[in-house]
């Protein structure tokens, strides 16, 4: 019989399976502010109309006795462990125990279990996050307050950056997801480029607008391709290419100074004014994050 986190109680016997903190009747899918109001891990109601061995509140086909019921456990990242037992359940780097609002210092071997899964009261419950015992159970923030929590959300403060890119982790291919399944990010020590005691995975970069149409035209309006709070990014680094790929201008510690003049090797008709058209961009912020690539429009 499975016991994922190895505490000796197997996981049909054991209220939070995987040891990340979060209980398993939350992972399953339930919601506990319904159906677990004392917040104890198991169901409130004992209601089984058709007694099939599985409770109402959790039960798709209530109503038809002759059914053997079912319940379909979440698994977030389709790897085929539900998240009762997947102590990464969207994949992202961060361990559950991390996204589900549990001190970090609590695994201090990053293995995303608790370190001590001592149940003094034999509740189920480890004493860390046992209110009874003076724990701290965990919350399961939703950041960005998208329905989802953090620990399903691929993107917890909602502000277009993975969470697996905030944190530093491998994504080469792009997909939000980190390369070597399995593998965790150290939760005591996450990214914070502005030094605010605020995970950069938790703190949406909200004010970096790109504005990707100008007119240096010299009248004082739009002369300059700007970038909102690029400040906040000191080490970035700016290309721009021209429709066949030509780089026209390149800048370390790009400060919103381009007006449409080749510093590359592009020069028409004697001038260093690039014609109106459409160029692309792409911008290296320089904290770790994957560089990002859009398109800008001269008009002059």
């Amino acid at each position: 019989l499975r016991d994922t986190d190895g505490d000796g109680i197997v996981d049909r016997l054991d209220l939070d399976s995987d040891g990340d903190g979060i209980l398993d009747l939350e992972e399953s899918g339930q919601d506990p502010a319904i159906v677990d109001v004392d917040g104890n891990g198991v169901l409130d109601s004992t209601t089984d109309v058709d007694q099939d061995g599985i409770l109402d509140v959790a039960d798709a086909d209530d109503n038809d006795p002759t059914s053997t019921g079912s319940v379909a456990p979440v698994d977030t990242d389709n790897d085929g462990t539900p998240d009762f037992q997947d102590v990464d359940s969207d994949n992202d780097g961060l361990s559950d125990l991390v996204e589900g609002g549990t001190d970090p210092n609590l695994d201090s071997d990053n293995d995303g279990m608790l370190d001590d899964l001592t149940d003094a009261d034999g509740d189920g419950i480890a004493d860390a996050i046992d209110l009874d015992n003076g724990g701290t159970p965990a919350n399961t923030p939703d950041t960005d307050n998208d329905g989802t929590p953090d620990y399903r959300d691929l993107d917890s403060d909602g502000d277009g950056f993975s969470d697996v890119e905030e944190v530093g982790g491998v994504d080469a291919n792009g997909d939000s997801l980190i390369d070597i399944q399995g593998s965790l990010v150290d939760g005591t020590s996450l990214p914070d480029l502005n030094g605010n005691n605020v995970p950069d995975v938790l703190e949406p970069v909200t004010c970096l607008t790109i504005y990707n149409e100008f007119s240096p035209n010299g009248d004082g309006v739009n002369d300059f391709f700007v970038i909102e709070c690029i400040e906040n990014f000191p080490n970035n680094s700016l290309e721009i290419f021209n429709r066949w790929g030509n780089r026209v201008y390149r800048k370390k510690g790009y400060d919103n100074t381009f007006d449409g003049h080749s510093n590359g090797d592009i020069v028409i008709d004697g001038s260093r004014d690039l014609p109106v058209g459409t160029y692309y961009y792409v911008i290296d912020l320089g904290d770790g994050s994957r560089p990002r690539a859009g398109w800008l429009y001269i008009n002059r």
